[in-house]
């Protein structure tokens, strides 16, 4: 799931936004006044690339990647993204993540 996110960042805005979570789309369109199709690609988000490190907790899971981390949560219908674009605040694992595309 977190492959074919950073794969449709690149090349289908709107397969991109069927992945996030609703509380995510809502946000990225409220912050930039735009639907999420248009909204998303002007976020810059990084090239994630290879995953490192994959961890799931219940219905949360966290993927680092090698430029990108990215916090998912388990819905009805499947894995959706709730953040993306996030970077760690110091190297103190209790920090929360500075991200650029978030949920509200």
């Amino acid at each position: 799931m977190v492959q074919r996110f950073e794969s449709a960042l690149a090349s289908d805005p709107a397969a991109a936004c069927a992945l996030l979570a609703p509380e995510t789309v809502r946000e990225v369109e409220d912050l930039s006044d735009k639907p999420c199709v248009q909204a998303l690609p002007a976020q810059d988000l990084p090239a994630g690339g290879a995953i490192d490190h994959l961890a799931v907790a219940g219905h949360s899971g966290e993927a680092v990647l090698a430029g990108d981390t990215i916090f998912l949560a388990l819905f009805d219908d499947g894995w959706r993204v709730i953040a993306a674009g996030c970077t760690a605040q110091g190297s103190d694992p209790q920090r929360p993540y500075d991200c650029t595309v978030k949920a509200g």
